[in-house]
């Protein structure tokens, strides 16, 4: 297996790791119940019991270290085989350019490389031009790698709330406020998630699910983590490597 999709596939197995961590905290790190109001009315609330996993922000790094290694490594790839003897500061200078702003072509990060490939890497770079970096997911990659790798750990946090509210019969005395997902601390009091009445000639289904966000203060900020990190994987996979491989043959 190439390099670059060695360290892809390695994300993998953190990400995996990941899902595992949180599957075990949530069969107890949180309690969710109803707690009467009076007049047929309840309200539905959660409260964390245990922290999160100490080794969930560990892992989460490792899975961007790899997710944004593997982008390096695909570069590096094409570099070699377009320029098989590059001196050591080329070789320290290639790497899959990720800016705030679009990527030139004469950028030191891809001059070694085809310039067809290096146009189409410049083509899946973020552009500011082409499509807000808030939104680019190898931007967001690239910034939470270089918060994990100079500065912090990736910051985690619970929050719960409602996912459905299906009212399938009433009698018009039925009754649903929902007061939008609740971030959850541990030793806090329990967050209202939402109110509702109940009645014999009421029938209603109401879910709720309680995802693990990054925190506040990052440019990932309140996305959930296991689907941002596997959004990052398979646009790597689906995308990049798809349009790039092919200049490795």
């Amino acid at each position: 297996m190439s390099s670059h999709r060695q360290k892809l596939a390695r994300a993998e197995v953190h990400i995996e790791d990941v899902e595992a961590l949180l599957a075990d905290w949530r069969r107890d790190g949180y309690r969710a119940f109803e707690q009467a109001q009076g007049e047929g009315r309840f309200v539905f609330l959660a409260q964390q019991t245990k922290p999160l996993p100490d080794e969930l922000p560990l892992v989460v790094g490792d899975a961007l270290q790899c997710l944004r290694n593997s982008l390096d490594h695909i570069v590096f790839s094409l570099a070699k085989k377009a320029r098989p003897t590059m001196t050591p500061k080329q070789e320290k200078d290639v790497q899959f350019p990720i800016s705030d702003a679009a990527i030139a072509l004469i950028d030191s990060r891809i001059a070694c490389l085809d310039p067809t490939a290096a146009e189409e890497i410049r083509a899946l770079a973020p552009d500011p031009g082409r499509q807000k970096l808030d939104q680019d997911p190898l931007w967001l990659l690239n910034k939470a790698s270089n918060r994990d790798k100079h500065r912090e750990l990736p910051i985690v946090a619970a929050a719960v709330g409602s996912t459905e509210y299906a009212l399938s019969v009433s009698d018009g005395t039925d009754y649903f406020r929902d007061h939008g997902p609740q971030r959850l601390e541990l030793n806090a009091h329990p967050v209202a998630l939402f109110e509702y009445a109940r009645s014999p000639g009421v029938q209603a289904q109401i879910t709720f699910a309680c995802d693990v966000l990054f925190d506040k203060g990052i440019e990932v900020a309140d996305r959930e983590v296991v689907a941002a990190l596997r959004w990052f994987h398979d646009h790597i996979r689906d995308t990049v490597f798809q349009r790039l491989e092919p200049y490795l043959s």
